[in-house]
């Protein structure tokens, strides 16, 4: 295997749908265990290099592996009602937005550490003053 990004990213992608697949409802989370432990003894397994535990690198695959497939429900579920809105709006920022926050979750798990809990935080104050807004 070649030491490449989006070689890693398809290793943890696997070693993360193969941890859903065992744990579908519970996920880690409710067991107390790390995403990154979880997903590291397969990620290690199918390619022997990789040196430290890493995150799914996908926000959606995180949701799964911390909260099984509900995690991936409302996740989805979340981003879906940010586009439609944005669609039924007509604003080009939620649109803008969202295309971000799904473009980046397909390769990040931003949502799960501190940068992305403010990205999240600043997000929603943008949404709900647009919405506001509009009531106007």
């Amino acid at each position: 295997l070649v030491d490449s990004t989006i070689c890693i990213f398809s290793l943890l992608w696997k070693a993360s749908f193969n941890d859903i697949s065992k744990h579908p409802i519970s996920g880690t989370s409710f067991r107390g265990i790390s995403s990154k432990s979880s997903i590291y003894k397969e990620a290690k397994s199918l390619y022997p290099k990789l040196q430290k535990e890493k995150n799914c690198h996908n926000n959606f695959l995180e949701c799964g592996v911390r909260y099984g497939i509900l995690g991936i429900i409302l996740f989805s579920l979340m981003t879906i009602f940010l586009l439609i809105t944005g669609l039924k709006q007509g604003s080009f920022e939620i649109i803008g937005i969202w295309i971000l926050l799904f473009l980046f979750s397909l390769t990040e798990s931003f949502m799960f550490r501190e940068q992305g809990i403010s990205i999240v935080a600043i997000l929603i104050a943008i949404f709900g003053a647009r919405l506001y807004e509009r009531d106007i």
